[in-house]
């Protein structure tokens, strides 16, 4: 592939897991439009690394900051192959013009892990506890309707599982063949937009599929999104 750069921007930069709003024009060796988002008037998004478009523009458009303009030529095993996709005939080289309107940055775990003051702690059966790290405005969770969340699980002092890098929240439901037991107790009245740090003994953190218990204490970091029935 060959990238030339028309325009070098000075906004913010494309990276991986990004989401990439741009205007295009696709055209053939012979100079053939086959499409372009410019006469419709309307922006194209993608998010770099979700597979939603050619490995030529997956590849080709990191490093590129808001501003920009760049010129791609995708050889045909970056772009559709043997296979013809419309107005592209199979083995097409494609050439395409690129100007970069925005990106949305891809969302960050926190690099680490808020520690309450003593008396934000609250007491839960078990030996659990939690702590409002940001209290929300938004909607309750309630137990049995869905929450869309994101964590991260800190299991002796080492961070072992995150979702923030997945690019969205995590849609499940306050039940107890979801939920290991610290958490659903923990949970319930948590508003969206807030997060709350969950401290969990072994015995309550269980995995209801696995069924495996942690060694140690495992601490959670939630934050709702969004809540449903």
């Amino acid at each position: 592939m060959q990238i030339q750069d028309l325009v070098v921007g000075t906004g913010t930069l494309v990276e991986d897991h990004a989401t990439a709003e741009v205007h295009y024009t696709g055209m053939l060796a012979d100079g053939t439009v086959f499409d372009s988002s410019i006469p419709r008037g309307q922006t194209f998004s993608f998010k770099v690394g979700d597979h939603a478009v050619i490995r030529g523009w997956e590849e080709g458009l990191l490093g590129m900051r808001v501003g920009g303009k760049r010129r791609l030529v995708v050889p045909p095993d970056m772009a559709y192959g043997s296979r013809s996709t419309g107005p592209i005939p199979p083995n097409s080289t494609l050439y395409f013009e690129i100007e970069l309107i925005g990106v949305v940055e891809p969302r960050r775990p926190p690099t680490e892990i808020e520690v309450p003051t003593v008396d934000a702690w609250h007491a839960l059966e078990g030996g659990a506890r939690y702590a409002d790290v940001r209290v929300g405005d938004g909607k309750k969770a309630k137990m049995k309707h869905r929450v869309c969340i994101d964590w991260v699980k800190v299991e002796g002092g080492e961070i072992t599982e995150e979702t923030y890098s997945r690019g969205r929240c995590t849609w499940m439901r306050l039940e107890e063949s979801a939920l290991p037991q610290g958490w659903l107790l923990a949970m319930p009245k948590l508003r969206i937009g807030g997060i709350r740090l969950i401290e969990i003994p072994p015995a309550m953190a269980k995995d209801p599929k696995t069924h495996a218990v942690p060694e140690d204490v495992v601490v959670v970091r939630v934050e709702l999104s969004d809540t449903g029935k």
